[in-house]
């Protein structure tokens, strides 16, 4: 009876750690591509901020889904979905357009985590 308690209270830290979090999340992602670099902050009161070159280009509202995903909503509906890998990273997967449709990605694209 010992080992099965301590068996399920394993799995439940264990699926727990996996679980992202605000905390988790938050700091500033990057990359390089087509000559420009790349930033998204993710800021611990739900806003995500986004960069080309130092230059604020957008700004949107960020979530975690029941899913373990990043959903960033636009004003206007819009929503982009990322994926959180191992290594803290995200890569964006999908989209949810206008009409509630979940959309993948042909390309993706993986930001580092920078800070």
């Amino acid at each position: 009876m010992k080992n099965l308690i301590l068996l399920i209270a394993v799995l439940f830290v264990s699926a727990c750690a996996a679980t992202p979090t605000v905390k988790s999340v938050v700091g500033v992602y990057g990359v390089k591509a087509d000559g420009n670099i790349w930033r998204t902050v993710f800021l611990e009161d739900g806003v995500a901020e986004y960069f080309v070159n130092d230059e604020k280009y957008s700004e949107t509202n960020w979530t975690i889904s029941k899913d373990g995903e990043i959903l960033s909503e636009r004003k206007d509906g819009f929503i982009g979905v990322y994926g959180i890998n191992k290594d803290g990273s995200l890569t964006r997967v999908a989209h949810i357009d206008r009409a509630g449709e979940r959309v993948p990605v042909k390309v993706q694209v993986t930001i580092d985590k920078i800070k």
